[in-house]
């Protein structure tokens, strides 16, 4: 291999290291903003309530009115369940829809930028939208309003 040709790999091989250590750093800085967010679920009437991150991990106490705790505690313990279960999948569905908006916006930024070709794909989307799936909304536990009701 020549001289010139080393060099230029060479300096191949230091800027994927600075790319690797940017995209590191990037990975990082997403974590620490995902454990920052906050997405708060109801259900029973907002007497449950639920607080998730944006890694979907509770991070707070379960709050319950103690007087609809105690009256369904006895009668039926099953509701109690079912609006946890509601409560966190409110949350979870605002967080995903947060993701969603977050990712438009990020591909719509991308077309701007003239990096996403647009027309390219099917339906006139980017190319970069037709080869990469939006994340979709898990199907909700459905849990009665009605059979919350205190």
């Amino acid at each position: 291999m020549a001289e010139s040709e080393e060099a230029l790999l060479q300096n191949f091989m230091q800027e994927m290291e600075k790319v690797q250590e940017n995209w590191g750093k990037a990975q990082e800085d997403m974590q620490e903003e995902m454990e920052k967010l906050r997405f708060t679920g109801l259900a029973a009437n907002g007497y449950v309530e639920i607080v998730l991150n944006g890694r979907f991990r509770v991070i707070d106490k379960i709050k319950m009115n103690p007087k609809w705790l105690q009256r369904f505690s006895t009668e039926n313990p099953e509701i109690i369940s079912q609006a946890i279960q509601a409560a966190f999948n409110d949350a979870a569905e605002k967080a995903e829809k947060y993701f969603q908006d977050q990712f438009s916006k990020a591909m719509e930024q991308f077309d701007e930028n003239g990096l996403g070709g647009k027309g390219q794909g099917t339906g006139g989307e980017s190319a970069a939208q037709s080869q990469i799936q939006q994340p979709q909304i898990r199907p909700r536990l459905s849990t009665s309003v009605q059979e919350m009701k205190a």
